[in-house]
């Protein structure tokens, strides 16, 4: 599939976006556009790749992306079911009124993209509110929705992207090669990928690919590769009982040693630490919320 700037639908009886949107067979899609856009993630799990960042984003999380931002969303697990909803507007409109100047510093903030992990329920509730309004209360309700983004801590969001490899690989024929290298990685991690063989994917000699690639995305192929991989087992070590050997050859490694070295360099820990770290983290969650089950969410 060939990545492309997506046209937002702006015409002249909305200046924003509203959508509610399912992930159910949707293959990557690497694309950007000038309008900001925030996504809440209502149900389900999903792949997440914004700029030279990859993670899991699970139910209740809220990501920010900034104009231009190259970025993809992909269901995690077929078997459950996944959808958002979509706000996407023009920074422009905001600056008529002064009065929305922490707004603009806000998402000044987000060029890179930011991620908000369990949003509070205040303000996860305004997004299916939002889409099922009028449209006069859907512009009220967007002022409240950024409005109290800015009343959150900043600690509380995570940077994704770099706001340098966002910007460059925005451009042109860059973007659709790295696209298309990007693509091929998220649809086949699980099996070995040779830099060869995505040098041929993009016409280009493997050590001028190899050159190309981390001066783009600002690490190496293998480097990214990894990370895509790690990130998918620490989605099915959190959600799943795989036993840690299935997953680390699912995901594409070829040998346990090389995924134990792998995980604990972009992790900090032992796969079975992270794991049992992860438990307690829902265990904890749970018995805040009043489920004692403790169960992870699916």
């Amino acid at each position: 599939m060939r990545p492309i700037r997506e046209i937002v639908d702006d015409t002249s009886t909305a200046s924003f976006n509203v959508m509610r949107v399912s992930l159910e067979d949707k293959r990557p899609w690497w694309h950007y556009h000038p309008e900001v856009e925030l996504t809440f993630l209502s149900s389900g799990q999903a792949r997440m790749h914004v700029g030279n960042h990859v993670t899991t984003c699970k139910a209740g999380d809220l990501v920010v992306l900034g104009p231009d931002l190259p970025h993809d969303f992909n269901p995690a697990d077929a078997s459950i079911e996944c959808d958002f909803y979509v706000l996407q507007f023009r920074r422009e409109i905001l600056t008529a009124f002064p009065e929305l100047s922490a707004v603009s510093t806000f998402l000044g903030k987000a060029d890179g993209g930011l991620l908000l992990s369990d949003t509070p329920p205040e303000v996860a509730g305004l997004f299916p509110e939002i889409a099922a309004a009028p449209v006069v209360r859907r512009v009220a309700l967007l002022l409240e929705i950024l409005a109290s983004l800015t009343e959150i801590d900043d600690a509380c969001w995570q940077p994704l992207s770099r706001l340098a490899v966002a910007t460059q690989v925005a451009e042109g024929r860059n973007h659709q090669r790295l696209g298309k290298v990007i693509e091929c990685i998220l649809e086949n991690f699980h099996r070995r990928i040779s830099l060869d063989e995505m040098a041929k994917l993009v016409h280009m000699a493997p050590p001028s690919f190899s050159r190309w690639f981390r001066r783009t995305i600002d690490m190496t192929f293998s480097d990214y590769l990894n990370r895509v991989r790690v990130e998918e087992c620490c989605r099915q070590l959190r959600f799943t009982e795989k036993r840690i050997t299935v997953i680390a050859r699912d995901c594409g490694f070829e040998s346990f040693s090389s995924f134990n070295r792998q995980f604990r360099r972009l992790k900090g820990r032992a796969p079975s630490e992270w794991r049992n770290a992860s438990d307690r983290e829902y265990a904890s969650e749970a018995v805040q919320s009043g489920d004692l089950s403790g169960s992870p969410p699916p």
